[in-house]
This record gives C-alpha cells, structure tokens and sequence, in this order.
C-alpha cells in the first residue's frame, strides 16, 4: 500500500508541475517576398509549433492596430417597409428630412417649417394600391447628401399621410409602415441610429380629419382614411415626427477582429494563404498562443507586406 501511495504522490507532484510549465510559444512567420499584386495568393510560412495561431490580415475590420475599436465615417440609409390596402388614392405616404425644428409637433408647427421639409420619396419605395396589400421593402434610402457629416448635429424623419377629398380622388387606403430605421452605413457594415418604437414618434393629425383613425403601435405606425358625410370631402393630414436624431460624423463599428487559424485540437499547419482583394500596405499580425488550466502565453509575429492592382 506505501508503494502505491508513493507513487500517486510523485505522479500528483510532477502532474502539477507539467501544468505549470507554460511556455513562450517557440513561432515564427515568413514570407518568400514582400511584393505582391491583387489576386496573388500570399503564402505565409510557419516555424516552431502553438498551441492556437490567429492572423489580423491588416484589412479593414481585421486590422491589428484598430483592436481597441474603429472610428469610420459613414453614410446614412432610411429604410422601412409600407403597406397599403382598402382604397384607391395614391401618392398618400410621403417621407420628410427635417433640419430645423423648434419642436411644436402640431400642425401649426409643421405649416412654420413646410417650406424647408426635405422630400425623400424619390429615393424610396413606398407600396401603392397595385401592390395588391404586400408588405413592400423601401430600399436604402441614402440622404448623406442633406446631412452635416463634418460636425454633430440633430436631425427628425416625418411620415406625412394624405387624403385627398375622396368625392373626387376615390376612397383613401389604409396606410401602415413598419420597423422604420435610420442606418449609419460604411464598408463594416451598418449601425442603428433610430429605430421604430412606440415612444419615439408623436402622432398628430389636421383639425378636419376624423378623430381616432391614425394610431401608433409597438412597431408600426398605421393610417386610415376618414369616412362619412362630413369627413370624405375634406382634404387630410396625419404627421408622425420622429424624437431628434443625434448624427455623429463617425461611427465607431467596435474593435477589429482576428481570424482562426489553428485551435488547440488542430495540428500544427505549415502555412497560411492569404489572398488580398485590394491594393495597399498591409501589417499582417499572427497572435500565436501555448494555454493550459495553468495559464497562456502569447507571443505576435509582424510581417509587411505591399499588395499593387
């Protein structure tokens, strides 16, 4: 029995002290040149041995030097879908930038900034009666052009519904549009500004349209037509302003990442293939790691490479 309890107490100590014994990875990165053009595959090749490898590619997004977050300009997209149904008037859904807005959300507040609305239906779809009451994508609606991106400012998106006198245009639809968003947009991808929610729009309607047939819900705004004697041949508006929107010149798209090259249960590979898909100079970075229960070492090998068109 001593015999036994001897040798599991020997094999504990040295299990403990393997475990402890986390060393610097021994790894190295070459290449073959330093000169490449687009659409060559660059081969880098492997030294030594690690536990896991990863590559920032020096590309946009997996960038070694932007792993504490980017900061990139952006373009700004609205984006909605919109529905119609129940009637036969078109042209009734119309899409408003506004820059200047004391924020009197009436319509006397609207008739003080009418002349300065910026129309943005000739960049969007918007579902008409021959759309037979699909749900219709509007697309990306780009209005960069109308913002100030060299500085913060603040800006509110309207939804404008309109019926005309329906004795002489016909009867007016149901109009709903959905998950309205604004977008800030660049080559990482996209990031919410505002999006639809019930308690950032106020809903307001002209004087002379039938109570209680407009209404905000969790993520839709919905539009109806008046009806009866005294409404159809009156002229209507609903308006729904959104709260302000801040823009921001940049957005910040968060840290780059790397990409996996080898993991712990993977053996070791001998190289790496890379092929770049735009000019440049590029910083490649190779992160390789030994890790255990006992802890991790890493070590960064750094190669440049230049990539011509």
């Amino acid at each position: 029995m001593r015999p036994i309890l001897l040798i599991l107490i020997v094999f504990t100590c040295f299990s403990c002290k393997k475990l402890e014994e986390i060393k610097t990875p021994d790894f190295d990165v070459e290449v073959s040149k330093e000169n490449y053009h687009v659409g060559d595959t660059v081969l880098f090749n492997f030294k030594g041995n690690a536990d896991i490898i990863s590559v920032y590619t020096g590309e946009i997004g997996y960038d070694y030097d932007s792993i504490n977050g980017r900061i990139m300009p952006s373009r700004f997209n609205v984006n909605f879908e919109s529905q119609t149904l129940d009637g036969i008037q078109r042209d009734q859904i119309y899409v408003y930038l506004i820059k200047e807005f004391d924020e009197n959300y009436s319509m006397e507040g609207i008739e003080a900034i009418r002349p300065s609305l910026i129309e943005l239906n000739d960049r969007l779809r918007i579902a008409t009666p021959d759309d037979n009451r699909q749900w219709i994508a509007s697309g990306y609606g780009d209005i960069t052009e109308y913002l100030n991106t060299s500085e913060p400012s603040t800006i509110y998106l309207a939804v404008r519904h309109l019926v005309r006198n329906q004795n002489i245009y016909g009867t007016g639809n149901l109009n709903r549009v959905r998950n309205f968003k604004l977008l800030a947009v660049n080559e990482l991808g996209e990031k919410t500004v505002f999006t639809h929610s019930i308690n950032n729009w106020t809903l307001f309607s002209s004087s002379n349209k039938m109570p209680n047939r407009a209404s905000l819900e969790d993520t839709q705004m919905t539009l109806r037509n008046s009806y009866g004697a005294a409404y159809v041949a009156e002229t209507t508006e609903d308006w729904v302003i959104s709260d302000p929107i801040r823009i921001e010149p940049t957005t910040d798209m968060g840290p780059d990442h790397a990409l996996g090259i080898k993991s712990l249960a993977d053996a070791m590979p001998k190289t790496y293939a890379k092929i770049y898909s735009k000019a440049g100079d590029y910083k490649v970075v190779f992160r390789a790691v030994n890790q255990s229960a006992a802890g991790r070492k890493e070590v960064l090998k750094e190669v440049r490479i230049q990539v011509a068109p």
